[in-house]
């Protein structure tokens, strides 16, 4: 049985003005599956996300939900299946964190609703999984990076989506938060089959929970595939231009990455 990729990138390019900065990217998202997407930075990752997301058009190429070319799709509609989480960004307006938590429940409920139980049930659910109880009712205006990190997501995961994409949401957290939140998503993944693409710069936490990576490069996918197949020394020396070495790692023999520094490199 062929499987049909939830969400599809065809060929893609796109850019911003008269820049192009992807270009002919193509690759595809499943159920039950975390992609990593890797490169380092200006190499095109936030500009495919925002594509993915619909937030910008492609110059060519299409993009595609469930086989729909997602220009197509009302914002509502699209909003409801897939949440998007980009980067940081700071909130200027003094909501509580619980009440923009429950804005994330307006793509399912409408315009004009007010929060029922089920939505609270979810609201203290998500609440209890990201660790945010002791802020519930700080402003979100007053709160620290990390912490608005954490309430961001907790946003997208209340809409119960299908499919999530994420624009480095391990940035300004802790190594609790940043293993808290990997593990959340990757069990979200496996046990109800959401599909899960993710931007991240750690290529260690890359190899450690993604079924696929993707390695962009200069505006296009240089490699894609297993782990195993895409962290290995050479192509990451041609990606981020910098010595590395590659073992097998401690935890499920997945690959690692060590990062050489320059006052231990041979003459």
């Amino acid at each position: 049985m062929i499987k049909m990729p939830v969400l599809e990138v065809d060929d893609v390019s796109a850019g911003y003005g008269e820049s192009i900065v992807i270009k002919g990217m193509s690759l595809e998202l499943e159920r039950g599956e975390l992609m990593g997407i890797v490169g380092p930075n200006g190499s095109g990752k936030t500009t495919l996300f925002r594509t993915m997301t619909g937030l910008i058009r492609p110059r060519s190429g299409r993009v595609y939900l469930k086989g729909r070319d997602i220009r197509f799709i009302p914002r509502r509609t699209l909003a409801m299946g897939v949440s998007a989480v980009p980067q940081l960004q700071q909130v200027v307006f003094p909501y509580l964190v619980a009440d923009f938590i429950l804005m994330g429940r307006y793509a399912q409920r409408g315009r004009f609703w007010a929060p029922d139980k089920d939505d609270h049930v979810l609201l203290e659910h998500v609440i209890d999984l990201l660790d945010l109880a002791r802020i519930r009712y700080h402003r979100v205006s007053s709160i620290s990076g990390g912490e608005l990190q954490r309430v961001i997501l907790a946003q997208a995961l209340i809409k119960e989506p299908e499919i999530m994409l994420l624009d480095e949401p391990t940035s300004h957290l802790d190594i609790k938060h940043q293993v808290s939140i990997m593990d959340i998503l990757k069990n979200l993944v496996d046990v109800r089959k959401m599909a899960c693409g993710i931007i991240l710069h750690d290529l260690n936490l890359a190899a450690l929970y993604c079924d696929k990576i993707a390695l962009v490069k200069d505006g296009a996918i240089s490699r894609m595939g297993r782990p195993d197949q895409v962290l290995r020394e050479e192509y990451i020396k041609d990606v981020y231009a910098t010595d590395v070495l590659v073992r097998k790692g401690p935890i499920g023999s997945k690959p690692y990455v060590f990062l050489v520094p320059g006052i231990y490199k041979q003459d």
